[in-house]
């Protein structure tokens, strides 16, 4: 009967031990998973923080400035600097043209140079335009004393799957940094 009672105190001793094992097992996995879920939700905070980081350009040679969306980090663009034209009906005026493209999409491929305009052009106008013959092409606003309009490209600049996605991505991007646009100062 002794014995009985011994190895009933010997495995009450031993199932304890166990518990307060598993116990703390448990407790240091959720230790653990709470400092991983931690780390995870700085990592989001310090995301969302970089993209609240705008950037902008300045394009002098349209007297204005833009906020640009995310994607379109790496814009570049290919400018004809007052260009004399002539409307329908034989009306003279002068015009400053800038073609738009991106790095990433002439990486893609090399047809898809700024010159080409890409993902659309912008006009700037010697006079308003109002008063001119012209095609409407796009949108048009004032910025400041300046009258520019926006175009998008007639055709894509590339047969690659992956560019036409990549243009048609970024035209729409570039429309909304037109919205942006504020005079140069």
């Amino acid at each position: 009967m002794k014995n009985l009672i011994k190895n009933q105190r010997g495995t009450l001793l031993f199932e304890i031990i166990l518990i307060v094992i598993i116990l703390a097992l448990a407790g240091f996995a959720y230790w653990q998973a709470t400092q991983i879920r931690t780390v995870q939700e700085n990592s989001a905070k310090e995301q969302k923080t970089e993209k609240k980081k705008e950037s902008s350009i300045s394009i002098k040679e349209l007297g204005i400035k833009m906020t640009l969306p995310e994607g379109l980090d790496d814009l570049i663009y290919y400018t004809k600097a007052d260009q004399q034209e002539t409307d329908a009906n034989g009306k003279a005026y002068t015009a400053t043209y800038v073609y738009f493209s991106t790095k990433s999409l002439l990486k893609l491929d090399t047809g898809c140079a700024a010159a080409q305009g890409p993902i659309g052009a912008m006009t700037k106008f010697g006079s308003d335009p109002s008063v001119l013959s012209l095609p409407n092409s796009g949108a048009a606003k004032k910025v400041g004393s300046v009258h520019v309009e926006f175009s998008e490209p007639q055709a894509y600049c590339s047969d690659i799957a992956e560019a036409k996605g990549l243009a048609d991505k970024q035209k729409k991007l570039l429309k909304q940094a037109f919205e942006t646009a504020k005079p140069l100062q």
